[in-house]
């Protein structure tokens, strides 16, 4: 409740708060309070405050390497949101960085059911794709497809995302009759779920500008209708909250 946009003072308030007194409590460096300050770097990315929030997601890593160790899944899942927060600042050499040890650290200690693992990857892929850098995008999002496929339900939103981030890999690549059923496998999910509106945002556009060149006018009238309606005001990537 806090955490809606309407509330974010009481929120932003209520989270310093926390933050203070669990250091009263417990300490500077304790896992609650470090879940507890991630968590608030959330809110202040997805309230627009991005270089706020990202300063405080870098402190973060630096306390939770103390406190976990630097191969712990606790600092994979700081490093997928300071590397995420980066990426909305443009600063691509260093999400790059922190999005591949994220990857690494959740290569050695999570389960490969566990969609976690997908989501440096994710991150990974839209830089390159950014950067057009086609084949790595290829790569990345394959392999997140491959690793949600046995996490999530085959219909899930983040899957269908991944799978148009591989479309666009290969649209880059001039390969428009390969990218076409990534495309067209992700459309009904991009058109009905509620989650990730900015995910979803660049998605649905990318796959009218693909339909378009396609001559598909139905499909681009289908996908302009919830273009329409989306509110893209949230953060760019899956953020990994801590308890």
């Amino acid at each position: 409740v806090y955490s809606a946009r309407s509330k974010h003072q009481e929120a932003d308030a209520a989270f310093r708060a926390a933050i203070d007194g669990l250091e009263l409590a417990l300490g500077g460096d304790h896992g609650v309070r470090l879940s507890t300050m991630n968590n608030y770097a959330l809110l202040k990315s997805s309230a627009g405050e991005y270089a706020a929030g990202t300063q405080l997601l870098a402190e973060i890593v630096e306390i939770g390497e103390r406190v976990y160790g630097p191969n712990h899944p606790e600092v994979g899942s700081f490093l997928q949101n300071y590397g995420a927060g980066l990426v909305r600042l443009g600063r691509f050499d260093e999400a790059t960085l922190a999005l591949e040890r994220a990857a690494q650290i959740y290569r050695e200690t999570v389960e490969e059911n566990n969609f976690v693992r997908a989501l440096p990857l994710l991150t990974l892929s839209e830089i390159y794709l950014t950067q057009r850098q086609s084949e790595a995008a290829e790569g990345a999002s394959g392999e997140a497809i491959r690793l949600l496929e046995q996490s999530l339900p085959a219909d899930h939103v983040v899957t269908a995302i991944a799978r148009c981030r591989l479309g666009r890999a290969l649209v880059q690549q001039g390969r428009m009759d390969d990218a076409e059923p990534h495309f067209a496998r992700s459309l009904p999910s991009l058109l009905e779920s509620a989650e990730y509106p900015d995910y979803r945002q660049s998605c649905l556009t990318a796959a009218s500008q693909f339909y378009g060149a396609r001559g598909d006018r139905d499909r681009v009238a289908r996908i302009e209708t919830a273009l329409e309606s989306l509110d893209a005001d949230a953060p760019l990537t899956p953020a990994v909250q801590t308890d």
